[in-house]
């Protein structure tokens, strides 16, 4: 009506939207420009272009909920723990500190992040939140050794404290957020997270709280530390009083029997001469009893009883127990039995500890007239390379001694010069007086004349000699039933037998060795396998057959457990050649 129209404006807002347009295009490379810059210079310094940039500023949460912990674990939350560990038994600690099975164990095996739960679980009477600062206040204020390690675990469910002055709406909100997270973990199983674990055992725990409770009683007596522990004190105060009074006590009670004594000693004497008389006779007829036991009939009874209650056939020994009189003292030895000498320092730098085995022959050298070289240490302390030269003696069943014997024979020092080769009917001689002084060596004597007086040809002999002399004998057969192996034992675990060939399998039949050079046996069975090109070989050893020392350079093969079978009579052991060059690189 006024002159407008319908479309009055239409010339103007075409020409507004094309200038709106080219705004906005501008616009969009401007931005586009600042994000390839921005692009680049991410790229340039490393970092990853997803989107996640690590924020400038701290964050506050780890350190909030730290403070907390602390604030939590105060003077009095540990003496309440020390107070409800004296009301229960340690019987009930220890039903804590079980392993796998259930059993009580000393190993550290309890988290210290959850022992404050267990505790509760136990009956000891904490708040919660005591509870969850258990395992802080033994690290914090009792320095607890552990084990620090990570597993893989599913998460336990952590309930939040719900404030209550938080909005309504947001409350709706996050109960819907959380029945959705709930609905979400019904539908999809948990999955397990990385957790840390401080594993502790009983006696690093005990000596915690102890290490806490001085560290709690001196700063209380300085005026440092606000907690109420004057009872605590005071009942510690008191023990350690009725301990005085129980020392004292023993103590008058030892001075009034030593008066007694001396008392009774003044009355009626030492020991009365009649007393004395008799105990003389007793002696006496003692004497007679023996004398008339050694001298029997002349029919021969004669040598027996002097082989009965001889000793030694050395004179010097024997003098030396006819007149040895207190059973408690050790008499002193002659000088010939004084065969060896002892290292009693051994200081080496690491840089040159290869080198520790060329002291050897010089401290030899120092002593001429001694055989061996003796060596003490204690179980815990780890071997030097010295100690590789030496041979560990096993204890007597009752020995009470704490350390590790080793020993070391002059001739020892030879073993690189041993030399392992083929024995021939010639040698027949010498291995039969080697073989000659063991007890038992009837098998090892008929396996040596089979193959050197009868000429065996499905066995082998071969002879480890120092220059000329004997030193071992290994006998080896070639029978091997492959087969029996196969069903019997689990062979195949350690062996492809497609890989060798049938002659390649060799069986030890005979293997002794001079027990100064027993730590060489891996070096003999190398060159055995060389010179029989050989590539393993087995050792059967039935239950009521003595283990040689050999069995410690050989692989133990289960038999299989069939109850038709009778493998279980026999134990079976294994060795080749790749096998020994791999326990060889194991060692270096």
């Amino acid at each position: 009506m006024e002159g407008e129209g319908h479309f009055a404006d239409l010339g103007k807002k075409s020409e507004e939207e094309k200038a709106k347009a080219k705004k906005r295009s501008i616009a969009k490379k401007i931005k586009e420009k600042k994000e390839s810059q921005k692009k680049r210079f991410i790229d340039r310094r490393g970092k990853k272009t997803d989107g996640l940039e690590k924020p400038t500023y701290f964050d506050l949460k780890p350190f909030f909920t730290a403070l907390k912990l602390f604030l939590t674990a105060t003077g009095d939350a540990r003496s309440q723990l020390r107070k409800e560990l004296k009301k229960k038994p340690r019987s009930v600690l220890e039903t804590i500190f079980v392993d796998e099975d259930g059993v009580f164990t000393f190993k550290k095996c309890v988290d210290l992040i959850t022992f404050g739960k267990k505790l509760i679980e136990k009956g000891f009477e904490f708040t919660p939140a005591i509870a969850e600062v258990v395992g802080y206040m033994l690290i914090c204020f009792g320095e607890i050794a552990y084990y620090k390690h990570s597993v893989m675990r599913i998460a336990e469910e952590t309930k939040v404290e719900e404030d209550k002055e938080v909005d309504p709406l947001l409350a709706k909100l996050a109960k819907r957020q959380q029945a959705k997270k709930e609905q979400e973990a019904k539908e999809e199983p948990p999955k397990p997270v990385q957790v840390t674990l401080y594993d502790t055992s009983i006696h690093d725990f005990l000596q915690a709280v102890e290490k806490m409770q001085d560290y709690d009683y001196t700063l209380f007596k300085l005026g440092m530390l606000k907690a109420d522990l004057d009872s605590e004190i005071h009942q510690k105060e008191e023990k350690a009083e009725v301990e005085e009074e129980k020392k004292e006590e023993e103590k008058v009670e030892e001075k009034k029997e030593e008066v007694v004594d001396d008392d009774e000693e003044d009355i009626f004497g030492s020991e009365s001469e009649g007393d004395k008389e008799k105990k003389e006779q007793d002696e006496d007829e003692q004497d007679d009893n023996v004398a008339k036991d050694v001298k029997k009939d002349d029919k021969g009874g004669d040598k027996a009883a002097e082989a009965k209650y001889l000793y030694s056939k050395d004179p010097e020994y024997e003098n030396i127990v006819k007149t040895l009189d207190d059973l408690n003292v050790i008499p002193e030895a002659p000088e010939k039995a004084k065969n060896a000498f002892a290292i009693t320092i051994f200081i080496l730098e690491a840089a040159f500890e290869s080198r520790g085995c060329d002291f050897l022959q010089h401290a030899f050298n120092l002593f001429p007239d001694k055989d061996y070289m003796i060596i003490t240490q204690p179980h815990n302390v780890p071997e030097s390379s010295l100690l590789k030269s030496f041979t560990p003696i096993e204890k007597k069943p009752e020995s009470t001694f704490s350390h590790v014997l080793y020993l070391l024979h002059r001739d020892s020092l030879l073993g690189p010069k041993l030399k392992v080769r083929l024995a021939e009917s010639e040698d027949y001689p010498k291995a039969k007086e080697f073989l000659q002084p063991l007890v038992n060596n009837n098998e090892a004597l008929d396996s040596v004349t089979d193959v050197l007086v009868n000429g065996s040809k499905t066995k082998q002999c071969f002879l480890v000699t120092l220059n000329t002399d004997v030193m071992g004998v290994l006998v080896m057969s070639k029978d091997v039933n492959l087969p029996y192996y196969q069903s019997h034992f689990h062979i195949q675990d350690y062996i492809l037998l497609r890989e060798h060939e049938r002659n390649q399998h060799k069986r030890i039949v005979t293997f002794v060795i001079n027990p100064i050079f027993e730590k060489y046996s891996r070096f003999i069975l190398r060159e055995a396998l060389r010179l029989t090109a050989a590539s393993a070989f087995y050792m059967e050893l039935s239950e009521n057959t003595a283990i040689p020392s050999l069995v410690n350079e050989l692989i133990f093969v289960k038999s299989v457990s069939y109850t038709h079978l009778r493998a279980h009579e026999t134990s079976l052991h294994l060795v080749c050649r790749l096998l020994l060059e791999k326990k060889k690189k194991k060692k270096k």
